[in-house]
């Protein structure tokens, strides 16, 4: 049958865009591989763990040994900074390992009011630290290697402040809350590489004892109750001077968040963003890739519905085309990159993954309008 200009056009369209579309995508710009550790390399300097615990007697519990037992000649210490509101299991756990030489804990005033306890935690563990490099975690997380900290020190330069490493779910997690993480963190390791980091979607990262003193601390954003990690990069990052390390020797691994944990992550991301730096072109390059991925769905979409009333044969091979790169090429990308750094999703379910993407953003975002805004910070009215 002949092919008239605007069945022409449209099966171009259509080509062009399942061609083109799936490479606007934060999985096709990941972050640069490294490989190897820091262990073989002379000059590391000692370390100091920061991590703040408030109810968290079980996960100290399965996770301080691997903390702990680092393979780490320069010497380290892990400084736990206990909630005195919390419980007393935790505080217990800690007992049991009281003798070793590499553990100190200190406790969090209960008078504390008006600013975050979890930064006030972190402001007297960094007080505390003994060395000038700091390494900021959560009770929750535990190394996947007994190289973490000698892998993550590798690079520690005079010119670099900061080092984010990679974190994710452990597997117990559901597959999408696995893959809207590792998402997250493609675009923050890539905006650390090519520019001024912006925040950290993990809870893996060092920075410097002397600088978090002289510009004091979370001053500015005291009050925020959440979004330690990403206030930290955002003020203290510099052109340049943002280390991202990838190495799987490297890697934190987080247990599976609630119901409540993933909603209450989501909310403060959306407090939190409205008073972070440098915000305007991370949401324009995340709307680009949400909205070229949705333009091509709504093409093929109405391609195949046009195909149907208009009898067009020759449009609705193509959209089943322009259907089949897609799904081929978004699934090849994003495949690539979740088995390299293990987040152990389906190929399969990678495509369905994405579709929800803006059914949660657009559910979050509706959650966070009706929430008390008061919730968010620690200057109750």
């Amino acid at each position: 049958m002949p092919v008239d200009n605007i069945t022409m056009i449209i099966c171009a369209l259509l080509l062009l865009l399942a061609a083109v579309t799936p490479f606007v995508n934060p999985f096709f710009r990941k972050p640069e591989e490294k490989s190897g550790n820091g262990c073989d390399r002379e000059g590391l300097p000692p370390l100091s763990v920061v991590i703040y615990a408030r109810d968290n007697a079980r996960e100290l519990k399965a996770n301080l040994p691997s903390l702990l037992s680092q393979a780490y000649p320069p010497g380290f210490e892990v400084i736990v900074v206990v909630d005195d509101k919390t419980e007393h299991e935790t505080t217990a756990v800690l007992e049991q390992y009281g003798m070793h030489p590499n553990l100190y804990k200190t406790f969090l005033p209960k008078s504390s009011r008006y600013m975050s306890r979890r930064k006030l935690a972190i402001t007297i563990g960094v007080k505390a630290a003994k060395n000038e490099w700091i390494v900021l975690t959560d009770a929750e997380c535990r190394p996947l290697s007994d190289k973490w900290l000698a892998t993550m020190a590798r690079n520690c330069s005079e010119d670099i402040n900061l080092v984010i490493g990679y974190s994710n779910y452990s597997a117990e997690a559901k597959s999408y809350r696995r893959f809207e993480r590792l998402r997250d963190e493609m675009y923050c390791m890539r905006s650390a590489e090519k520019g001024t980091a912006w925040r950290t979607a993990g809870n893996n990262l060092m920075f410097r004892k002397s600088e978090f003193m002289e510009c004091r601390g979370f001053e500015g954003n005291l009050k925020y109750l959440r979004g330690e990690y990403d206030f930290i990069v955002n003020k203290y990052a510099k052109e340049g001077g943002t280390a991202v390390e990838t190495s799987p020797e490297a890697w934190l691994e987080e247990v599976a968040p609630t119901k409540k944990a993933w909603k209450n992550r989501h909310l403060f991301y959306n407090e939190n963003r409205r008073h972070l730096a440098r915000s305007c072109r991370q949401t324009l390059l995340y709307a680009a890739d949400m909205c070229s991925m949705y333009i091509n769905a709504a093409a093929i979409i109405a391609a195949a519905v046009y195909s149907y009333v208009a009898g067009n044969i020759v449009v609705a091979a193509a959209a089943l085309v322009a259907l089949v790169i897609t799904v081929v090429l978004r699934t090849v990308i994003a495949g690539r990159v979740a088995e390299r750094f293990g987040a152990g999703i389906g190929r399969n379910s990678i495509v369905f993954h994405e579709a929800a993407l803006l059914l949660n953003d657009i559910k979050y975002g509706i959650l966070y309008r009706l929430a008390d805004k008061n919730d968010f910070t620690s200057h109750k009215i």
